[in-house]
């Protein structure tokens, strides 16, 4: 059986299912809005055993542990019900439990043939970029700051053509039913300056790199399918891809990649402990491959689409067999 953890509306996860499906496989879906009920967990000399009840919108399952052969962490989390008391420090004690249990399950199946885990939802972009930089990696000039005069610095000696974006992922958020993103924005010192107070909110900032074209890169299981974003003919994706045009799309070719990043970037998702996720370059005018940062459970579709990587079909194949 293969046991696949996401969220309600993902198409990645459906895309992949279908291929299991065409193949034969059996596989349990388990979404972050599903209640589970531990069942058990045996551990013995002679017996090791787990085994948890899913109630949710359709028919009540058990999953036995024991009969996993695959294990793909989508996205999503599993959500193992309690009973709470009116009492918020036995809640916070009962929820600390419950969280240990949980953390055994994820060990377990990080255990089996797996892509991905719980874990790689929380890569620090900060770690990914130190990393690579000790590869060989290139990488912009960034920082973090929280002073006017640090920033008015590092605006000036990066030619006054710097980025902004945010350390963690990032997320959208909504004012007056209006829908925000934060996403990678030039930042103009010059008109803002006047605005900036004296000492701000730690913030990250990089070098502006000048580009050919993006690359977004899907690893799996150290093969590589890398695909060439002519954004740069668009302004309005100039600056980050995932500013879509839907009137004006991207090119987006099929590209190899050289000899000598694969095995660099082997070696960094190895040192980061990664079988999967989707890589973000720049290649510049001059030839420079430039690391931007690495995310495991990213969107993918925009890779194997326009490439025809069949990248749905690959991962089904990689927990099948």
């Amino acid at each position: 059986m293969i046991f696949i953890i996401s969220i309600e509306v993902d198409t990645a996860t459906v895309n992949v299912m279908r291929w299991l499906k065409y193949f034969g496989e059996e596989f349990i879906r388990l979404n972050d809005v599903d209640q589970t009920t531990l069942r058990n967990i045996k551990l013995s000399d002679i017996l090791l055993n787990h085994t948890i009840k899913v109630q949710n919108k359709n028919t009540p399952i058990e999953i036995d542990f024991s009969k996993i052969k695959s294990y793909w962490y989508r996205r999503g989390f599993l959500n193992i019900n309690y009973q709470r008391t009116n009492n918020l420090e036995i809640n916070k004690y009962l929820k600390e439990d419950i969280d240990d249990i949980e953390e055994y399950f994820y060990y377990i199946l990080q255990n089996k043939n797996h892509i991905n885990c719980l874990k790689d939802t929380l890569i620090n972009k900060l770690i990914a970029l130190n990393k690579a930089r000790e590869l060989n990696i290139s990488v912009p000039n960034t920082i973090v700051l929280s002073s006017k005069v640090d920033l008015e610095m590092f605006y000036h000696n990066n030619n006054k053509k710097i980025i902004t974006k945010g350390i963690y992922n990032g997320f959208v958020f909504e004012v007056n039913k209006v829908n925000y993103s934060l996403n990678t924005s030039l930042f103009d010192y010059e008109s803002l300056k006047d605005q900036i107070q004296n000492f701000f909110f730690p913030t990250l900032f990089q070098a502006y790199i000048e580009k050919k074209y993006e690359l977004r890169i899907f690893y799996l299981d150290n093969d590589f399918f890398s695909s060439a974003i002519f954004s740069q003919n668009d302004e309005q994706t100039k600056i980050d891809f995932r500013n879509y045009s839907i009137t004006k799309p991207n090119r987006i070719n099929p590209i190899c990649l050289p000899k000598n990043i694969k095995k660099k970037l082997r070696s960094l998702m190895t040192s980061l402990d990664l079988n999967s996720g989707s890589i973000d370059m720049i290649y510049t005018p001059s030839g420079d491959y430039v690391f931007l940062e690495v995310n495991p459970i990213g969107q993918f579709a925009q890779v194997s689409d326009p490439c025809n990587y069949l990248l749905y079909k690959k991962i089904a194949n990689y927990l099948s067999n």
